[in-house]
C-alpha cells in the first residue's frame, strides 16, 4: 500500500469500526427506554442488528489479536465468547431448577435445543463440504480431497 492510499485506508476502516460499534445502539436505546412504543418486530429487528455489530466486533478483535497471540489461542477465545452466553443460560436454569424443580423442563430444553443445533449445523457443513468437493470433482476434474485434509481412514468414503 502506497503512502497515498494509506489515509484513505485508515478512514475507510474507520468507518467501518465506527458502523459496527453503531449497530447496537439502537436496540440499547429502545431497551433502555422501555421500548419507546416501537413495536415487537421493529425491536426484534434492533436487536439482530445489535447482535450482527457484536459479531463484526468479536471478529475484528480476533483478527486484531492474531497479531499479538498465536491464532489458534485468539480462535480460541474468540469461541469460547461466542458459546459462553449459551451456557450461562444453561446455568441460570439449572441453577432455578434446583430451587424449583418447574425449571427443570426449561434447562433440558434450552440445553438439549443448543447441542442439537451446534450438532445439525455442524453435520450440515461436513455434507456441505462433501457436496462441492464431489460437484467440482465431476464437473472440472478437481480432487479437493486433500484441500480440505480430509483424514486417510476416511478417503475411502469418496468412492
Amino acid at each position: 500500500m502506497t503512502e497515498a492510499n494509506l489515509p484513505l485506508a485508515r478512514r475507510r476502516d474507520l468507518i467501518w469500526f465506527v458502523l459496527g460499534l453503531a449497530l447496537p445502539l439502537p436496540w440499547v436505546l429502545a431497551e433502555a427506554l422501555h421500548g419507546l412504543g416501537i413495536p415487537a418486530e421493529v425491536v426484534a429487528l434492533l436487536a439482530g442488528l445489535a447482535i450482527l455489530g457484536a459479531a463484526f466486533m468479536l471478529a475484528w478483535s480476533c483478527e486484531v489479536a492474531e497479531r499479538d497471540i498465536p491464532q489458534s489461542l485468539a480462535l480460541l477465545v474468540l469461541a469460547l465468547v461466542g458459546v459462553l452466553p449459551e451456557y450461562a443460560i444453561d446455568l441460570h436454569f439449572a441453577w432455578r431448577a434446583g430451587i424449583d424443580p418447574s425449571y427443570a423442563a426449561y434447562a433440558t430444553a434450552n440445553m438439549t435445543g443448543a447441542n442439537l443445533l451446534m450438532a445439525y449445523l455442524r453435520g450440515a457443513n461436513l455434507a456441505g463440504a462433501n457436496l462441492t468437493n464431489a460437484i467440482l470433482d465431476d464437473v472440472i476434474g478437481a480432487d479437493l480431497t486433500g484441500a480440505i485434509n480430509v483424514p486417510e481412514k476416511y478417503k475411502h468414503l469418496k468412492d
